[in-house]
């Protein structure tokens, strides 16, 4: 929370384009009313400023192309031009000192030592930012040997329909999907995301780029089998690959939060994507 404040105020202070349009998670039965419930309660105890329940009627006041039975709202979730965000941080540590090397691969860490393919870096402070691969880099310094990293391909579809914030299904926490959602970016874009594939060509498979020795070391570890024999998991998965591979699936995903016009074929154009490091 304190982090997400100042992030804001940083935004203001560097004219970085930032809108507060709010966060909403829509329910649309009594089940995912318990589970709103839930969420609330989470929210409040750890202080996020402002969270509140509201009604079917308050919700198609802030959403009119929405349909739910309550939601969670949150008025102070927000979206960034992430680019000038990143940006901004990256020119002002560079002229506090801070040196850049990039496509600089990580091959060995002994103490403070850090060996690279381009050369060695000695340093009193390691920090382990690596994404996708931030499990390969914490066993080279022979911490969390119990984990590992399973890559998840997010796919996004542009839309044409009128939303105003960030729309939200009511998540299952136990699982690490959090459905098809709606997002306002903000060039005004309204984007419907992401679907959920296992990576199976690789950590970084963006585009056909494939990796077969990082699936194959995925599969035959023992994290990556409990994970699939879990029964209720599998069902998810299945559920989001369906998404992923079928339009008509997708579409009927997005048309579950809406009333009045659902959207069809034509609404729909490719957007971006992203593999998540779950």
């Amino acid at each position: 929370l304190e982090g997400s404040l100042m992030l804001r105020d940083y935004c203001r202070e560097h004219d970085i384009p930032m809108h507060e349009c709010g966060t909403i998670v829509v329910a649309r039965n009594s089940e995912e009313e318990n589970r709103l419930e839930n969420l609330l309660q989470m929210g409040l105890e750890v202080g996020v400023p402002c969270l509140r329940i509201i009604g079917r009627d308050e919700l198609k006041e802030k959403e009119t192309a929405i349909e739910g039975t309550k939601a969670l709202f949150s008025p102070t979730g927000a979206i960034v031009n992430s680019t000038a965000l990143v940006a901004s941080i990256a020119n002002e540590a560079k002229s506090l000192g801070a040196h850049y090397h990039m496509g600089c691969k990580v091959e060995s860490i002994e103490k403070d030592m850090v060996t690279t393919n381009y050369g060695r870096f000695k340093s009193d402070q390691i920090i382990n930012c690596a994404g996708l691969y931030c499990d390969k880099i914490a066993h080279m310094m022979h911490m969390g040997l119990d984990f590992m990293v399973v890559p998840f391909k997010g796919s996004y579809m542009k839309i044409n329909l009128p939303i105003n914030s960030m729309v939200y299904h009511v998540p299952d926490l136990r699982y690490p999907f959090l459905g098809v959602h709606l997002t306002k970016s903000i060039d005004g874009k309204v984007i419907a995301g992401p679907t959920a594939e296992l990576s199976w060509r690789g950590r970084e498979a963006y585009d056909r780029k494939t990796d077969i020795s990082e699936f194959l070391e995925m599969l035959k570890s023992i994290n990556f089998l409990r994970l699939v024999s879990n029964s209720e998991f599998l069902k998810i998965a299945a559920q989001n690959f369906r998404i992923t591979i079928s339009k008509k699936t997708f579409i009927n995903e997005v048309n579950s939060f809406l009333t009045g016009r659902k959207i069809s074929e034509c609404d729909i154009h490719p957007y971006k994507c992203g593999i998540r490091a779950q």
